[in-house]
């Protein structure tokens, strides 16, 4: 589904991404682990069109999106999940589903999309008249990945879901991953809780300094004596 292929990214004068190629294969959790500062999240910035790339190419079943607009990225059916959620805090929870589907001409559709992420997350239900800003870090990354959902992609793209939340709400959002990849969603993950992340993957890649040193099956790379030392203690 997704094919990367020799990207490099530079900030002015500094690189940050070296020739770095990998794949997402449709029903597939790859997961990118990987240092602060290793350039995770440039990679997913890069891939949504929210950087360019100096070099190398993005393809999307088949369709060279190199240079493509991140609305058009939208409308193509990929979603990110940004790190740190950022949610809209000074609108309600239903004001902000309602602007995951602003894609979505089919209002009753979006309604429709709505009240099924209401079922799947309930607390969101409770709290659909409340400001964003108001929930807990869980609550919020529910709210993001929800958003997300409302136009059902076909690629999704989290970047560092478990950031600042509660070990018992990690395991509830890597559950969740691993449903909705059940139910067909393609799923690309960047996250430094790297045992956790490995458990629910297909595939994965490591990164370092901008460059893929590693590569496998999530129980691969789990199971290297290199990656447990540096990422798994």
């Amino acid at each position: 589904m997704l094919k990367v292929e020799n990207l490099q990214v530079s900030y002015g004068k500094v690189q940050a991404i070296y020739d770095v190629s990998f794949q997402v294969h449709k029903g597939e959790i790859v997961t990118i682990i990987g240092s602060n500062g290793a350039g995770k999240s440039t990679i997913l910035k890069t891939v949504v069109g929210l950087l360019r790339g100096t070099a190398g190419r993005i393809m999307l079943d088949g369709e060279e999106i190199t240079k493509k607009s991140s609305a058009a990225l939208v409308r193509s059916g990929v979603r990110l999940v940004p790190e740190g959620r950022q949610i809209f805090p000074g609108h309600t929870v239903y004001e902000n589903l309602l602007l995951g589907g602003y894609v979505e001409g089919d209002k009753r559709l979006v309604n429709r999309r709505i009240q099924q992420m209401y079922e799947m997350f309930p607390i969101l239900s409770d709290r659909k008249h409340q400001l964003g800003g108001t929930l807990s870090g869980g609550e919020q990354q529910m709210l993001a990945i929800a958003r997300a959902l409302i136009t059902t992609p076909k690629l999704l793209i989290l970047d560092e879901p478990s950031l600042g939340l509660a070990p018992i709400i990690v395991q509830d959002i890597f559950a969740l991953l691993n449903r909705l990849c059940a139910e067909g969603i393609t799923i690309l993950l960047v996250e430094q809780m790297a045992a956790m992340a490995l458990e629910i993957s297909d595939r994965a890649y490591v990164l370092e300094i901008g460059k893929i040193v590693m590569e496998g099956s999530g129980k691969e790379i789990s199971s290297s004596e290199e990656i447990l030392r540096a990422y798994l203690g």
